[in-house]
């Protein structure tokens, strides 16, 4: 086996470990936490010659059994992914996973940063049918929605591969900009809810979004069950109500429709106006309420396109000139102005959703946040 060659580790070096392993990561995650010399045994059978490259990768292995790893899932190498990477990498000390096509490899050359081909997992055969019974509801591209329903199918593989017991996810266009560790999370998953979202005319109900999420095996579990039953089995009737009237939308001419977001919202357990409207299949944190933390009022971002808050489609300040949330930074947090309750709040996370995918590049980014010495070293 070929040894590591550099500081941080080589994927390919992971990848083949966990080939010897059988395909799963949790034995080595599990010594990791009880059996020190046990894991640095096994890694040296596997021919990591040197001590320090076998104590580099057992203190790897460890923070992956202990911390939440971000996630970032993507096909087609384009410029902003990298540099959202970057600025994660700068502000975090979590290991990143980089689950994407060929052309993503080269980007496991970062620090903490571990490539994984999906290739695989889309080729699954369960995946497969749940792709052939597939019906498209929505004015996004077909092969675009499905790809954001098999996601989901694709990180529940991966966290059962890796042995993971939950991930936080980051759409490839999301940066974040504090570390997890501060977050209150209060709940085992958490997800971005967006309660205006039907207001807007594109849908009969709510959405919620994964694009800054924490995701559990049983949370892809629940969600491949029910895109199962709705898509295969031809069951679950208030989904199939959302379908019939999205078609009615498109059908007139609307834009909108069903998406994976739709499902999101209709698989919670709702203790508000939506109780009973929704499926109440599994019970989520609101990553995208403001709560209070060490450093006083945060929440993650939504969509900096907007000034959208869990509280108000207008609840942050927007800079007229730019048309984007309006950052600022202030006593060395990245803080926006809350209009409804007259505060400041500091962001987890800064989301560059659709056109805003421009401001994710380096003189953009050097300009509006603060980011650490290395970032693009």
């Amino acid at each position: 086996m070929a040894d590591l060659r550099r500081a941080d580790v080589d994927s390919s070096l992971i990848e083949e470990i966990k080939g010897r392993e059988g395909g799963s990561m949790s034995r080595l995650h599990t010594l990791a936490l009880t059996d020190r010399s046990a894991l640095l045994a096994i890694l040296r059978s596997y021919g990591i010659a040197t001590v320090g490259r076998r104590m580099q990768l057992a203190g790897l292995l460890k923070r992956q059994a202990t911390t939440i790893p971000i996630v970032y899932l993507h096909c087609g190498n384009q410029p902003y992914v990298e540099c959202a990477i970057r600025v994660t990498l700068g502000l975090q000390d979590a290991p990143i996973f980089l689950l994407g096509d060929e052309s993503m490899a080269s980007l496991g050359r970062l620090p903490r940063v571990t490539f994984v081909n999906l290739s695989r997992f889309r080729a699954d055969a369960s995946i497969l049918k749940l792709r052939r019974h597939y019906v498209h509801h929505s004015s996004n591209p077909e092969s675009y929605e499905w790809f954001c329903f098999e996601r989901v199918l694709i990180l529940g593989r991966f966290m059962r591969e890796w042995g993971l017991q939950r991930i936080f996810h980051l759409d490839s266009d999301c940066v974040l900009l504090k570390p997890l560790s501060e977050y209150p999370l209060t709940l085992h998953t958490g997800l971005i809810n967006n309660d205006f979202y039907h207001l807007l005319g594109f849908s009969s109900v709510p959405s919620a979004s994964i694009h800054a999420a924490v995701l559990d095996v049983d949370f892809c579990d629940i969600f491949e069950r029910l895109i199962g039953d709705v898509y295969v089995k031809r069951e679950n009737g208030p989904i199939w109500a959302l379908l019939y009237d999205a078609r009615r939308r498109l059908e007139g001419g609307g834009a909108g429709g069903v998406s994976d977001m739709s499902f999101y919202f209709m698989m919670q357990k709702r203790d508000d106006e939506w109780k009973q409207k929704t499926l109440g299949l599994v019970r989520t944190s609101n990553l995208g309420a403001v709560v209070e933390t060490a450093g006083g009022p945060a929440t993650f971002m939504n969509n900096i396109g907007t000034g959208e808050g869990p509280d108000g489609q207008e609840q942050f300040v927007v800079d007229t000139r730019t048309r984007l949330m309006k950052i600022e930074c202030r006593q060395g947090k990245h803080v926006v102005y809350d209009r409804i309750h007259e505060r400041w709040v500091e962001l987890f996370c800064a989301h560059f959703s659709g056109s805003a995918k421009y401001c994710l590049s380096r003189e953009w980014l050097e300009q509006h946040l603060l980011l650490p010495d290395g970032v693009w070293s």
